[in-house]
């Protein structure tokens, strides 16, 4: 009996032993953080002491052991973009993506605590990706890796320039049954799903091995005003987040206008009656038709001639191309 009552001493101590050990273990072991928006992170740790490789990491010498942090950042983006890297929204490094797109960057004498670090890239043609963020863990002596990055396509609609200033692309109009070309860079062979909205349709698209994309939608049974967004995937899996949103509008052909949104069970009403108003009849023919039209495409964005903001707003945009389809003759 005393030999069994010591073996079932030995037995409770021995699992009390192996528990205290595994969750000592596990509580001063890095752990991979969970991952935000399809990036990983991981915490490496230098080795210091038996086992290292003394030309990776030497002992520390005599003195002040060095605390501060370090970040490794490492992913995808279009061939020849340029990186931003911020670090709680400051810039902290600019560095150009390989011919390859794939990307990795050091920052180091960092001060260990918590920071946000962001990512976003300009291509060679001028257009901005969105910022890819992420908030992490800088530890004292100890690298911080933020990997598998893929930063989202940039995109612009019938080779709309970009605004330097805001980084948005103006809406774009365009006659029905014209197309529509929405482009941009991504990681080389990227698979790009672009989507417009709101009917959600999409299509499929391979980059070249340039990090090209391009993809046509047809408009011959379209009419007002369209968003479209893109996603860029690599075989892997690995997945991006939405590009920035372009718009575009499309004019009806004369006799498809759209009558003005009504209450249900009210029939459409008939068009208003009378002359045109003067400010709609933007070239005085007693008419609103494709002339009229192209005075406000020509004035689009900051008015040339104040008379095409047909609302007097300050902006020549999709409100003043409405009021002009609600008057229109043909």
């Amino acid at each position: 009996m005393r030999f069994f009552h010591c073996a079932v001493f030995i037995l409770f101590f021995s699992v009390l032993f192996a528990g205290w050990f595994f969750f000592v273990n596990a509580s001063h072991t890095p752990e991979t953080q969970p991952q935000t928006r399809n990036v990983g992170i991981s915490i490496e740790v230098p080795c210091v002491g038996e086992g290292c490789a003394a030309e990776q990491v030497p002992e520390p010498g005599p003195g002040p052991r060095d605390t501060r942090s370090a970040l490794v950042v490492e992913g995808f983006a279009s061939p020849g973009a340029l990186l931003f890297i911020t670090l709680n929204d400051a810039v902290a490094k600019t560095a150009a993506v390989s011919l390859s797109g794939i990307f990795s960057e050091s920052i180091t004498g960092l001060s260990p605590g918590s920071a946000k670090v962001g990512l976003f890239a300009v291509d060679s043609g001028g257009f901005t990706t969105p910022t890819v963020s992420v908030d992490i863990v800088l530890f004292e002596a100890q690298t911080t890796r933020v990997f598998d990055v893929l930063l989202p396509p940039t995109i612009t609609v019938n080779n709309k320039e970009e605004n330097q200033l805001t980084g948005i692309v103006e809406e774009v109009a365009i006659r029905q049954g014209e197309r529509i070309l929405v482009s941009g860079q991504t990681f080389p062979r990227a698979i790009v799903r672009a989507t417009r909205f709101p009917d959600r349709q999409t299509q499929e698209v391979l980059a070249d091995g340039r990090g090209r994309w391009e993809a046509i939608f047809a408009t011959d049974k379209l009419i007002g005003s369209y968003t479209v967004s893109a996603r860029s995937q690599l075989l892997s899996g690995l997945l991006s987040e939405p590009t920035k949103t372009v718009a575009f509008v499309v004019i009806p052909l004369p006799g498809r206008e759209p009558s003005p949104p009504r209450e249900p069970g009210i029939p459409p009403p008939l068009r208003p009656g009378g002359p045109v108003p003067e400010y709609i009849d933007l070239n005085g023919d007693r008419l609103v038709d494709i002339r009229d039209f192209s005075i406000l495409l020509y004035n689009w964005g900051t008015p040339k001639d104040p008379r095409a903001d047909l609302n007097s707003d300050g902006v020549v945009n999709l409100i003043d191309v409405s009021i002009m389809l609600y008057w229109w003759t043909g």
